[in-house]
């Protein structure tokens, strides 16, 4: 019994140091386990948090970017006047706006783009990719203006190309242009030289914000009679002095678009192009329209209801609809409207039905610019007709002033023209007058220079460099003898340039001699 006992104590004993030893054993299997599991969840929640903060830190990389951009912009400009809606300028000298339409995020993108390299200040052009047009008015646009704006925007959203619109006015006009590619100022906006000037230079600041550039094109509505202030009606418009406030505002348009950047600023921004639409009272009712029937030669075939001529020479008024379609061939359409001051009335209905041939055919008046058209009976000869017309030419070359009523002598040579079309120029000759007079001390010296070939500066012996000068354009008169889209003769300019002095006496005389000899030449076998 004894025995049997002690074994059964033994086996007992055992029993409890094999359920410890499984007991330990369970115990570090299960903590293993926990360590296991905990560990998982750990590294599942630190891959959960550290996307979070890398989504986070790329929401916000724009801000903080744009933040910086601005401190650093604002501490440039301690000191110093501010723009408004401008925080300063970065150290290119861009503006950095205090808000952007595409966020701070665009603002950044942009300006990094625009600085890949450290060195590109800005660059030209506007994208093609989301063509905008800026277009501006008065604080409180009168109702027909507010038409043309909204007949603008549906014909643009409408085109071919689609181009939306930003509407604004002139005081809350974006400091560059709002990346439009075209900035349009219509009657209100801008119409006298500070208003105007104060316009043009902020749409046309470079900023931060965008790497596509200001607004290459501004287009400015203006008025009829500017130039004509001292004849009746305008001459009772501008009692108070607006008609001549609007031609300032002109002048500094065309001054502050075509001015090119000084040599010390560090924008490389080129000049812009610019064109200025003359008309008279805007109506929305085109049955209320003044129709100036006497320029209805102007218009083409009588099928545009609309009168144009270069410059400042129609009268009357216009429809919203003639309105916005001359606006929106000037802004898309028509190279010839750029860098060009022209007029538009209507004279009867709205010019809706036109097509794009006629539109075409009718700013073909601002290339030369072109001076007076005559429709040509078909049953005329083209190559008489161009014979004549070359002989008929000749004449203010071989004759003297007297005969032919010109104050400026003249040389007549064929021009290039299209095949379906003849030329001539009758060019002016450059005369001693104006910028190329000389004293008499200077036509010495210049013919003492020619004679020896050396300079007497000091004796030296060197043969003198003269400097010989582009030949000035003194310009002249063409005349086109065309077959499409008429059977016509049309007269234009030629041999034109910035620094052409026009010679209109003698245009005058062309003109009426030319109006004249044709009549005659198509009813000489009546």
């Amino acid at each position: 019994v004894a025995k049997t006992s002690e074994k059964q104590v033994q086996n007992v004993e055992n029993m409890k140091t094999k359920l410890k030893e499984d007991v330990a054993k369970s115990k570090e299997a299960s903590r293993e386990d926990s360590d296991r599991r905990a560990q998982e969840a750990g590294e599942r929640f630190m891959a959960k948090t550290d996307a979070m903060i890398d989504e986070f830190l790329a929401k916000t990389q724009g801000e903080r970017a744009a933040t910086k951009m601005a401190a650093e912009a604002d501490a440039r400009m301690v000191g110093r006047g501010l723009d408004v809606g401008s925080w300063g300028v970065d150290k290119y000298g861009r503006a950095v706006l205090t808000g952007s339409e595409t966020g701070s995020k665009g603002l950044y993108d942009a300006a990094l783009k625009a600085n890949v390299d450290g060195e590109t200040a800005s660059s030209t052009g506007n994208s093609l990719a989301d063509p905008k047009i800026l277009i501006v008015t008065g604080d409180k646009p009168e109702a027909p203006v507010q038409e043309l704006v909204e007949r603008l925007t549906s014909m643009l959203a409408d085109s071919d190309f689609p181009i939306s619109t930003i509407p604004t006015t002139a005081k809350l006009a974006r400091i560059g242009g709002g990346d439009a590619s075209t900035c349009l100022i219509l009657p209100g906006a801008a119409d006298d030289s500070t208003s105007m000037n104060r316009l043009v230079d902020r749409i046309r600041s470079p900023t931060a914000s965008t790497v596509d550039g200001p607004p290459s094109h501004v287009v400015y509505i203006g008025s009829l009679g500017t130039d004509r202030t001292n004849s009746f009606p305008y001459s009772m418009q501008n009692m108070l002095g607006q008609l001549d406030k609007k031609l300032e505002a002109e002048a500094s348009l065309k001054s502050t678009v075509c001015a090119e950047p000084s040599i010390s600023s560090e924008i490389e921004q080129e000049a812009a192009d610019f064109s200025i639409i003359k008309i008279g009272k805007l109506l929305s009712d085109s049955k209320k329209i003044k129709a100036d029937q006497k320029k209805a030669k102007d218009a083409l075939d009588g099928s545009v209801s609309l009168a144009m001529a270069y410059g400042d020479s129609l009268d009357g008024d216009i429809s919203v609809s003639d309105a916005a379609n001359v606006i929106y061939q000037t802004v898309l359409l028509q190279p010839a409207a750029r860098n060009a001051t022209f007029s538009v009335s209507t004279y009867s209905s709205d010019a809706a039905g036109a097509d794009q041939e006629q539109w075409d055919d009718l700013f073909l008046k601002l290339v030369g610019p072109e001076l007076r058209r005559f429709d040509i009976p078909t049953e005329n000869d083209f190559g008489e007709l161009s014979a004549f017309l070359e002989e008929w030419a000749l004449v203010f070359e071989r004759s003297p002033a007297s005969k032919t009523g010109l104050t400026t002598p003249v040389t007549v040579s064929r021009s290039k023209t299209l095949p379906n079309a003849f030329g001539v120029e009758i060019r002016f000759k450059e005369t001693n007058t104006g910028t190329a007079y000389t004293t008499s001390k200077e036509d010495r010296k210049a013919e003492k220079l020619r004679n020896t070939g050396y300079s007497n500066n000091g004796g030296s012996g060197a043969k003198s460099e003269i400097k010989v000068k582009n030949p000035r354009k003194e310009g002249g008169v063409e005349i086109l003898v065309e077959q499409y889209p008429t059977y016509r003769v049309r007269a234009r300019r030629c041999n034109m340039d910035g620094k052409t002095v026009v010679k209109e006496m003698s245009e005058s005389s062309i003109l009426k001699r030319l109006e004249q000899d044709l009549d005659y030449y198509l009813n000489r076998k009546k």
